[in-house]
Formats: C-alpha cells, structure tokens, sequence
C-alpha cells in the first residue's frame, strides 16, 4: 500500500510539472509588453466564468470541491451523498466542456494555473 501510494504522490508532482512547463511556455520572455495579456487575463476570466455556468449545479460544485478544495472523489462523495464513480463522471463531463468551450490550449493553461494557486 506504501508503495503505492508513493507512486500515486511521484506521479501527481511529475502531472503539476508537466502542467507548469506548458504554463511557463504561455508565460512573455523578459522585456515583453504584457498590457495585452493582461487585457487576456480578463478575457479568460470571463470565459471560464461564462464555461462553468454553463455546467448543472452539481457538475459545478463537484468541480470546486476537487479542485479548489483538493478533496478527494471519496470525500465529495461521502460530502455530497453519491456513489465514487458519479464523482469521476461529472469531472470527466466537466472537464471535456471546458476544453471543448475553452479550447485545448487555454485549458491546459487553467488547468495549469489552477495547480499553482489552487
């Protein structure tokens, strides 16, 4: 069971990496006007915004509950009265709607954001 676990733990931080390389490649090179990315940053704050009302309510609270809150699908579930695999469902949903609403390369961007900040 220790082992693995100890795999699962490598695997998540090798993922978060993964996902701050593609983050970092998004990020302007030094000396760059960045008024414009800014002006992005609300744009994209807006879509994502417009994307996760788009989603039922319980498709947008099992969303914030794993990632916002880093609970596991066990816990949303024991929280929210549903069996595991509704959890995987609806993040699976979830998470295909924004990369089809978002595109590929925002999403991964978010995804990205949301494993730094969140």
């Amino acid at each position: 069971m220790t082992r693995n676990l100890t795999y699962s733990y490598f695997r998540k931080v090798k993922h978060q990496r993964e996902l701050l390389d593609d983050y970092a490649s998004a990020l302007p090179e030094e000396g760059q006007d960045t008024t414009s990315q800014v002006v992005d940053y609300g744009e994209v704050r807006r879509l994502l915004h417009q994307a996760l009302s788009a989603l039922t309510d319980q498709q947008r609270t099992i969303f914030r509950m794993s990632r916002e809150e880093n609970m596991q699908y066990k816990d949303i579930a024991a929280a929210l009265g549903i069996t595991e695999y509704t959890v995987n469902y609806h993040l699976k949903k979830v998470l295909a709607h924004l990369r089809e609403t978002l595109g590929n390369n925002l999403y991964m961007l978010l995804l990205g954001v949301w494993a730094i900040f969140f």
